[in-house]
């Protein structure tokens, strides 16, 4: 949600819209003041999983001149979450 707080200090006075299946992150969108929609059933993709560049074809139509930014995966993200560690409990 800070991420489109930010945006839309960002392009104000342009309108920032959450566009997302989640009716809880649409409801803390509401709360923050950003208006919030459901993901219409077209940008849903077959099989239930994502795949790249249908996501990315989806992002293109839904925000003009956009898509995905390519990020790069840390060492970390790569090797899986860290292992918990055990104290002796005193």
């Amino acid at each position: 949600m800070a991420a489109a707080l930010r945006l839309r200090q960002a392009v104000a006075p342009a309108e920032v819209v959450v566009v997302c299946r989640d009716i809880g992150v649409r409801t803390r969108a509401r709360t923050w003041g950003l208006p919030a929609r459901p993901l219409p059933d077209t940008y849903l993709i077959e099989g239930g999983e994502l795949h790249r560049q249908a996501l990315e074809q989806a992002a293109a139509e839904l925000v003009p001149g956009g898509g995905i930014p390519q990020q790069s995966e840390s060492k970390e993200a790569a090797a899986g979450p860290a292992e918990r560690q055990t104290g002796s409990g005193s």
